[in-house]
């Protein structure tokens, strides 16, 4: 009687399964997006809490990779590869934030995607990093200040600085409200490649340096340096190539932006620290998607 037991799979079939899986992807981008739009999971929030999570934390990203704009990008990543270029830009004839200033549809699913992904985020960045000891912390293209109102919620002790541009600086007066009355933060409207806020003694980016190129990115760092305390850090939390979210993220922001825009490695990192007077002093993975780099003046 021939054995019901499977055979164990060979390297080369797990290998072979990996990549067909890789090729439905897109399909996978999807199922996510339509069970978002669909609310399936708000069906069964008051089930476990893996479902509630979906229900108030995934969804709206979700939606954001599924999105018709950006589906129809995916096909010229070829293009991407052989070029440098950015795939949207040639498709759609001008950059991606200009097209979102023309799309304020779209704009809203950008900015509720990076909300939603910012709110899990925000509590990985406590666990791996204390700010109990920080005084004053600058959020440096910060949104809509959710990263900066979990940390001073988190902190009491805790003041702190958001810069952004004037549009998204008036957004997020709603968000930091509370703590503007306290006299706990100010919301700076303001260009970071021009100058930030002097005196803090953290500065943090999340997902920003990944969406400047070298020249700009060490334009941003020189600033920091020149107006961060002398004991201050700089804190980069940017998707983790070495996890598969990272490695994927990283061709969506060549489709979407080209080479300009680019995760870059920890020996990449180590040199535009360097070039813009700082010492890259550690390294930390914050799973499931972010890793936290630290930088310190040279």
């Amino acid at each position: 009687m021939a054995s019901l037991t499977p055979s164990p799979q060979s390297v080369e079939d797990t290998f072979r399964n990996h990549l067909l899986s890789m090729t439905l992807g897109v399909a996978q981008t999807q199922l996510l997006s339509v069970a978002a739009e669909l609310g399936i999971a708000d069906l069964v929030k008051d089930g476990p809490r893996s479902i509630e999570a979906l229900a108030t934390e995934l969804r709206d990203y979700a939606k954001f990779m599924g999105s018709v704009w950006l589906h129809q990008t995916w096909p010229h990543l070829p293009e991407s590869v052989r070029t440098g270029g950015s795939a949207f830009e040639a498709l759609f004839g001008q950059p991606v934030f200009t097209y979102m200033q023309s799309h304020p549809g779209e704009a809203a699913e950008f900015n509720a995607a990076m909300s939603a992904i910012t709110r899990q985020e925000s509590v990985v960045l406590q666990a791996v990093f204390d700010f109990s000891t920080t005084q004053y912390l600058v959020d440096v293209g910060g949104g809509l200040g959710l990263l900066l109102a979990t940390l001073l919620r988190a902190y009491p002790s805790l003041h702190g600085i958001l810069l952004e541009l004037p549009r998204m600086a008036e957004g997020a007066s709603a968000v930091l409200e509370p703590e503007v009355a306290e006299g706990r933060c100010q919301i700076i409207a303001g260009d970071f490649l021009a100058s930030v806020p002097a005196g803090g003694d953290v500065y943090i980016l999340k997902r920003v340096l990944m969406d400047h190129d070298d020249a700009q990115a060490r334009a941003l760092l020189r600033n920091i340096r020149e107006a961060m305390h002398p004991n201050g850090r700089v804190l980069i939390a940017e998707p983790d190539l070495a996890s598969q979210y990272g490695t994927s993220f990283d061709m969506l922001l060549l489709v979407v932006s080209g080479t300009s825009s680019r995760i870059r490695t920890e020996a990449e990192m180590w040199e535009l620290f360097t070039s813009a007077g700082l010492t890259l002093t550690r390294s930390l993975a914050a799973p499931p998607t972010l890793r936290l780099v630290e930088g310190t003046p040279s």
